[in-house]
């Protein structure tokens, strides 16, 4: 998977640059998640460039924040469009989630 990872006002952010479709290997993900967490880096921005999230997607998001909440973080993931922000709100809450994780649409709204 191809991602590329920054720090931005107390974040760390994981932008996905390739769109995920449902063979989309998620595990290099969460092993980059795991071990800038376990660094301290525990305030996570995760950034995907398709609306679209298929199963293993919606269950990465539940295992991202595992991950963060495990360790007092926070997660918050940029939406790069309506459209986005309303299915990822939608997968928040059917996974109940929509209170903890933060959904934004742009990175300069990121504050800690």
């Amino acid at each position: 998977m191809f991602m590329r990872s920054f720090h931005k006002d107390g974040f760390y952010v994981i932008k996905i640059l390739e769109d995920l479709n449902y063979r989309t290997d998620i595990s290099d993900l969460l092993q980059h998640l795991q071990e800038n967490v376990s660094r301290g880096n525990t305030n996570i921005a995760l950034s995907f460039p398709a609306a679209c999230f298929y199963t293993p997607h919606i269950k990465l998001l539940a295992q991202c924040y595992k991950i963060v909440s495990a360790s007092n973080g926070s997660l918050s993931i940029i939406a790069d469009s309506d459209e986005m922000m309303e299915s990822i709100l939608e997968i928040l809450g059917i996974l109940n989630l929509q209170t903890r994780v933060r959904v934004i649409m742009e990175e300069t709204v990121l504050r800690v």
